[in-house]
């Protein structure tokens, strides 16, 4: 039987290749892309949302990229804001709440929200409080005045 040289020299090529190659370790959405933040979880989040019927695969890649990306910023500035103080090394919620106030592209993002813990609210009127805090109230100014417990 002939061998045909362009044959052998295909053969050879396919072996080098197969010896050269080596199993690679799986990598994770989040390791290709560099995140913390958990791709899986947010990619779940977003399927149950039931916002599309639909997700691509980079959706949740890209939204975990947008969430560390303001989550660092806020320690960033939280951190700085803290260091300012200089009172103490550690970060409470009131600095995260100055942090985000005194920044004007983040106190953009979070105009509408209102954080319990570190944001001081002055000035509520009473149809905003919750039903459970008017309670709270009345029991407690019912025991102060020695009405029925």
């Amino acid at each position: 039987m002939v061998k045909d040289s362009k044959s052998d020299a295909f053969s050879e090529e396919k072996t080098q290749k197969s010896e050269n190659k080596t199993k690679r370790a799986a990598q994770s959405k989040a390791s290709k892309a560099g995140l913390l933040f958990p791709v899986p979880k947010i990619n779940k989040r977003l399927q149950q949302s039931k916002w599309t019927d639909r997700i691509g695969g980079t959706a949740s890649v890209c939204v975990a990229a947008i969430c560390e990306y303001i989550a660092r910023e806020i320690v960033e500035a939280s951190g700085k804001t803290c260091a300012d103080g200089g009172k103490h090394k550690r970060m409470t919620p009131r600095d995260v709440i100055l942090a985000i106030r005194n920044d004007p592209d983040l106190n953009r993002v979070f105009a509408g929200h209102k954080v319990l813990t570190g944001d001081k609210l002055r000035n509520i009127s009473e149809e905003i409080t919750l039903d459970a805090d008017k309670r709270y109230k009345n029991i407690t100014s019912t025991k102060r005045l020695g009405g029925k417990d």
